[in-house]
């Protein structure tokens, strides 16, 4: 493919030579008459030919500009954008290939065998990940995928490993994925709930937020989350509903119940506020903040 398009490009150089070698015949004489006569006799052969030699170069300049911009610059962005386009295709057949391997020598196992390898590459890539290892992460998992095409762990590994890298386009792309698959995935709606809360938007993720709540979730971190959120938009009656769910969920959490004090003292929640006071206490008795909150309680 390459050499054909060498050869291509070889002939549009060839025929463009051609073209102003006939140019160059074409106007040589009459360049040289042009205009000349009208010059005094006494100037001499030598200004007449530098005359001519000049406007030769003119013209023969626009002629190569003009067959530059129309053929040679055109063929050039041509033939440099097929040669990167076969370059990047080679290499992704080759990372292709690498995995097929790997894929058809996993296939070779039995069925519980199989699930096993799968269930150690997968717990190997997480490792990876929480190590910051993310160039071996990604490999690993998405070794994971060629074998498992719907593991949905796997998926939110690489996005988190896409986050970390400061690649959020391709995060969001396995994201929406994932839900592609299952609607309902809480982990891949959190994960673009807190894309969207790391951008400041804040009318996005409780939109997210809420999809997840609505579907009856009893992980007391997204109702802590979607309290947060709701609290950032000013909604602070909502906001202590989600924190009050997620200390239902989860007792004696002292970062839920601080969260929980403290709308409980801006919705101006006396009793409420005494009670979690207490909850607080007994869970994290070394809270800076806990003087700083009786005198808020007692204010209200």
């Amino acid at each position: 493919m390459l050499l054909t398009l060498f050869i291509i490009f070889i002939i549009v150089v060839l025929a463009a030579l051609i073209y102003l070698g006939l140019i160059f015949a074409r106007h040589a004489t009459g360049l040289a008459a042009v205009d000349l006569e009208i010059l005094p006799e006494e100037k001499n052969k030598e200004v007449k030919t530098e005359m001519a030699e000049k406007r030769l170069k003119r013209k023969f300049g626009m002629a190569t500009k003009k067959i530059s911009k129309n053929y040679l610059i055109p063929l050039g962005a041509f033939l440099s954008a097929r040669i990167k386009k076969i370059y990047y295709k080679a290499m992704e057949l080759e990372r292709h290939y690498k995995r097929e391997t790997k894929r058809q020598s996993a296939i070779g196992l039995a069925n519980n065998d199989l699930l096993n390898h799968i269930k150690d590459k997968l717990a190997a890539g997480l490792e990876f990940l929480n190590q910051e290892k993310y160039k071996e992460a990604e490999d690993v998992l998405i070794e994971v995928i060629s074998l498992d095409a719907k593991n949905a762990e796997a998926y939110l590994g690489l996005a988190k490993i896409y986050l970390a890298t400061d690649k959020p386009e391709q995060a969001k792309e396995v994201y929406n994925f994932i839900l592609k698959m299952d609607l309902q995935n809480n982990p891949a709606l959190a994960g673009l709930a807190e894309m969207e809360m790391a951008q400041n938007n804040w009318v996005g993720a409780r939109e997210v937020y809420a999809k997840i709540i609505a579907a009856g979730t009893t992980n007391p971190e997204y109702y802590c989350d979607y309290g947060y959120v709701l609290e950032k938009l000013d909604d602070h009656k909502n906001a202590l509903e989600m924190y009050q769910k997620a200390v239902d969920l989860k007792p004696s959490d002292p970062r839920y119940l601080d969260y929980l004090l403290e709308e409980s003292i801006l919705n101006k929640k006396k009793y409420l506020a005494y009670k979690v006071f207490d909850q607080l206490k007994e869970a994290n008795p070394e809270n800076q903040k806990l003087d700083d909150f009786k005198k808020r309680i007692e204010e209200i």
